[in-house]
């Protein structure tokens, strides 16, 4: 049962990490900014946290309201254990956030 554990673990930080990268794959060169340089750290613990340091260096071309963030908390996976089908949903909560650049930010649920 603790494989099955580290996997579910795995998978879901796997997860979390595409849907970081999600909405970068809708910017586009026709925004007010360019993103230059976007590094992502991931850290699991063993206690089951995990630990997300995003660092990015953006350019805006013109004044915009900043860079917005969609981290997807919850979802729904379907295992097969035992040759049963279970469905399973998952809440990753996000605390501890912090903006390096000391710019004012805010976030909402």
């Amino acid at each position: 049962m603790k494989l099955m554990k580290k996997i579910i673990i795995i998978l879901a930080c796997l997860f979390f990490v595409m849907a970081l990268f999600a909405p970068l794959l809708s910017i586009h060169a026709a925004e007010a900014f360019t993103i230059e340089d976007y590094h992502v750290e991931l850290t699991v613990n063993e206690d089951g946290l995990v630990e997300v340091t995003e660092t990015m260096n953006v350019h805006f071309d013109y004044k915009r309201h900043g860079v917005y963030f969609d981290i997807p908390t919850r979802y729904k996976m379907n295992w097969d254990i035992d040759s049963e089908n279970v469905k399973r949903e998952y809440y990753l909560p996000v605390t501890d956030v912090n903006v390096l650049s000391g710019q004012n930010y805010e976030i909402e649920e």
